[in-house]
């Protein structure tokens, strides 16, 4: 987490210090956004300065129409100690900031990918996730939007090499599913062919490779059940899927990490914790991840388990000779499963 935090801190510091930067507003705002929202209450890690982030924040708050951001920053600016050449600009903007509406863009709102709520606050002190289902926004580590990734977890009975030779096998034929899925029904008469929908008005979309594409719909099923369960335990609930539903998805829309632990904490992961690392951190279990926008290209870092839009990553790769977060030169293959 204090890498992340390090690794975003960067840019506040390049637009606090340098005197031009080539960020876009845009940027820096979900930049400042995320650490404040991973900071929430506690102390900043050594090195990272709240005044800065706020500072940021409440500029780029105030250029893209976030006025009760905007507030929310510069408030918090005024209980803290400032550098004196920033004081007559922020009582300027302070000022100024009392003649906007008392309101944000909505633009600016984010849209959580697993229960499709809009969050009516873009702050959240309780962490960098969704208000509504507590799902942890997962975002590009070069721009800092949130991507449309949902993580999800097999169920305990199906191992880690079950459910990636699940996930990478072919989804089922058409013609095996039409005599139990299909609700669409031939007939034809009078010189004409008529094709009628079933009882229960549901039928398959025909996907990639003349499948049956029911992914989505599975996916759903199983997204529903883990926010049903979270209303009755009022904490997040991971989202659990069956082998049935892991065979359905398509392997170019799942990602898959493997976080590392360190020993101190390896009681915290579930369900289990196997083996140590070259570095002797404790490996914990893969981590998988849907995108639930085909058409939003996502490229991950396997090393560091970062991600990032596509075109984005393989510029920055380009660009740095490496991985822009891990610096590792070597990367392999960082598409999907």
């Amino acid at each position: 987490r204090h890498a992340d935090l390090y690794y975003a801190f960067q840019r506040i510091r390049s637009f606090t210090s340098d005197p031009f930067t080539s960020l876009l507003p845009e940027v820096l705002f979900q930049v400042a956004r995320y650490i404040i929202n991973c900071l929430g209450s506690s102390p900043a890690p050594y090195g990272i300065s709240r005044v800065h982030t706020l500072y940021t924040l409440a500029k780029q708050a105030k250029a893209l129409g976030a006025y009760k951001f905007a507030r929310f920053a510069y408030q918090k600016l005024q209980q803290l100690k400032v550098p004196s050449r920033w004081q007559d600009q922020i009582d300027f903007d302070m000022l100024a900031i009392q003649a906007k509406p008392m309101r944000d863009n909505p633009e600016l709102l984010s849209v959580c990918y697993r229960c499709g709520e809009t969050n009516k606050s873009l702050l959240n002190m309780d962490g960098d996730m969704c208000s509504s289902c507590l799902h942890p926004f997962i975002r590009s580590f070069i721009n800092f939007d949130i991507l449309p990734l949902v993580e999800f977890v097999p169920e305990d009975r199906i191992s880690e090499e079950e459910a990636l030779e699940l996930i990478r096998s072919a989804p089922p034929a058409a013609s095996d599913r039409a005599s139990h899925d299909s609700k669409w029904h031939e007939t034809r008469g009078d010189g004409a062919d008529f094709l009628t929908l079933g009882e229960d008005g549901k039928s398959g979309v025909t996907g990639i490779h003349g499948a049956v594409d029911d992914s989505t719909d599975l996916f759903s099923q199983c997204v529903n059940s883990a926010l049903d369960k979270q209303e009755y335990t009022n904490r997040y609930c991971p989202v659990v899927v069956d082998a049935r539903t892991l065979t359905s998805l398509r392997r170019d829309e799942v990602f898959v990490t493997r976080m590392a632990v360190p020993p101190e904490r390896a009681g915290d992961v579930l369900p289990a914790v196997g083996g140590k690392g070259k570095d002797g951190a404790f490996i914990g279990r893969l981590r998988y991840y849907k995108n639930m926008l085909a058409g939003i290209h996502v490229a991950l870092s396997q090393p560091c388990g970062r991600f990032a839009h596509e075109e984005e990553f393989e510029y920055a790769y380009l660009k740095e000779g490496g991985c822009p977060f891990s610096r590792v030169k070597d990367l392999g293959d960082y598409s999907s499963v």
